[in-house]
């Protein structure tokens, strides 16, 4: 059985929630930017979300928008994944902040999980569902991943 990759978080209500309580005008751009790069990857438009997901990253880490930066960064592994440039991808979801919203530090172990099973490292990929299940330990699928690599891998 193949471990899945989860899709990228729905960012529909945090979008709403950072337009709505936004205090400046940047960050309601930001804001916009990552809901278009959110809608660009969902379209399968892959380097167009990638574009969007930069400007929201080095717009947000000028005004210091911490919780944007870490939304953008996220989907900027999720579009590097989605383009086969898994490594890329985990060193942009490894520097994810541990101050992150939990949903989204969920998703970065998850996806982590993922991507270090893909790239042939079982113990991180093993600590990292284990990392996802501590958040949130009613996940399913990250519960049929870590069986499915301890099914496979004994160590």
């Amino acid at each position: 059985q193949k471990i899945k990759f989860s899709k990228i978080i729905s960012t529909s209500s945090v979008l709403l929630f950072l337009l709505i309580f936004s205090s400046c005008t940047q960050n309601l751009k930001d804001s916009f930017n990552l809901l278009e790069g959110n809608l660009f990857w969902h379209q399968k438009k892959y380097q167009q979300a990638e574009m969007k997901f930069l400007q929201t990253l080095n717009a947000s880490e000028v005004s210091q928008n911490k919780i944007t930066e870490q939304y953008a960064i996220y989907g900027l592994g999720s579009s590097y994944v989605m383009q086969n440039e898994e490594v890329a991808a985990l060193s942009r979801l490894e520097s994810i902040s541990t101050d992150a919203p939990e949903e989204l530090r969920f998703a970065t172990f998850y996806n982590i999980g993922v991507l270090s099973y893909s790239l042939g490292n079982y113990e991180k990929s093993i600590q990292s569902f284990k990392d996802a299940l501590l958040i949130n330990p009613k996940s399913i699928d990250a519960k049929i991943n870590l069986d499915v690599i301890f099914f496979y891998f004994s160590f």
